[in-house]
């Protein structure tokens, strides 16, 4: 049996395609214990060429599967995951790379205390810069840094709790919740060897208030809470669901509806507290909704989720969002203009 299945979605990455592959190919782990399983999600660039070409020369350890239509990520891994043969399993994106020791790295911990979740930290690369990240702790480091790579997952407790991504957009919050809510064993490793490519072009990258990113967390929740519904929960897990809804409908305001103008932004306050309140009527009673809490949370989350429900118990929290699109709308205006 293979320790460890790599799977990598593959969709118009010509770019950077090599770099990814040959990065996996070169690892100081052992081989014959590792398996590669790339899905090419019906490219239409030279991305279908290139994976030919590595798979005539690696064909004993890179597995190609192909996708009849796109299919997105959330689909594409779960794809991959049916053929998948290994103990652990990585996800990695196809424009990303990783160091040489990054395998073993993970193994080494998974092998030594046999968790269901192995947690590493990221390297931002942004052209020539490059930001370490690794401030996540705890389930924190499962449940607010949600991307799926950068952690190595034990393949039978993905089979056993049928945990699947399912979605198209956003597919690693509805996967990594689902994981928490199966009470997994993490382990945390004090090392960063994925370079995340931040492209601002991506989907995420081109995200605004036209494509009402709020509609769809709230969306993906309402299936979480389908599958595990409020009640069935623990007061500690209704509590951890609750703050990381609010981390994400507080970012959709923030980071994805800026700018839109206070009649749109109106709405979009009235859609997601209004669906926060629905959804977990005692909100205000959550006690990670401060400054100093969730202890292994981001910093710079808490600061901002604390703020924002400060003035929300204040009452003072629409008219913070609507003076932020004025403000915003305003700005993008004297840039257009100059």
């Amino acid at each position: 049996m293979k320790k460890v299945s790599v799977i990598i979605p593959v969709y118009n990455v010509e770019k950077y395609l090599e770099k990814c592959l040959d990065s996996l190919l070169n690892q100081s782990f052992p081989k014959e214990y590792y398996e590669i399983i790339c899905v090419n999600d019906d490219s239409t660039d030279c991305s279908g060429d290139i994976l030919t070409k590595y798979v005539s020369k690696y064909s004993d350890r890179i597995k190609l599967l192909e996708n009849k239509e796109n299919q997105g990520l959330g689909k594409t891994r779960d794809y991959a995951l049916t053929e998948a043969e290994g103990e652990y399993v990585l996800f990695v994106d196809s424009d990303d790379y990783v160091k040489r020791d990054y395998i073993r790295e993970y193994y080494q911990k998974a092998a030594s205390t046999k968790p269901d979740i192995v947690i590493g930290g990221y390297i931002k690369a942004m052209g020539e810069t490059f930001e370490t990240h690794n401030e996540f702790r705890g389930i924190w480091a499962l449940v607010s840094y949600t991307v799926v790579w950068a952690k190595m997952y034990r393949r039978e407790f993905l089979v056993e709790n049928e945990l699947k991504f399912l979605h198209r957009y956003q597919e690693d919050i509805y996967f990594n919740l689902n994981a928490f809510l199966c009470k997994p064993r993490i382990e945390l490793i004090e090392y960063a060897g994925y370079y995340y490519r931040f492209n601002p072009k991506s989907i995420m990258g081109t995200m605004n208030s036209d494509k009402n990113i709020e509609v769809t967390i709230d969306r993906i929740f309402g299936e979480i809470l389908k599958k595990k519904p409020v009640i069935m929960m623990t007061q500690w897990e209704k509590q951890v669901i609750e703050y990381v809804y609010v981390t994400h409908i507080v970012n959709s305001m923030l980071q994805y509806n800026r700018g839109c103008g206070v009649k749109k932004m109106r709405s979009k306050y009235q859609f997601c507290f209004g669906n926060l309140k629905r959804r977990f009527p005692e909100y205000k009673k959550n006690p990670y909704f401060s400054f100093r809490e969730p202890k292994g949370e981001s910093r710079k989350i808490r600061l901002v989720v604390g703020g924002v429900m400060t003035l929300h118990k204040l009452c003072l929290d629409r008219v913070f969002f609507c003076l932020l699109s004025i403000r915003l709308l305003q700005e993008g205006k004297r840039r257009n203009n100059s």
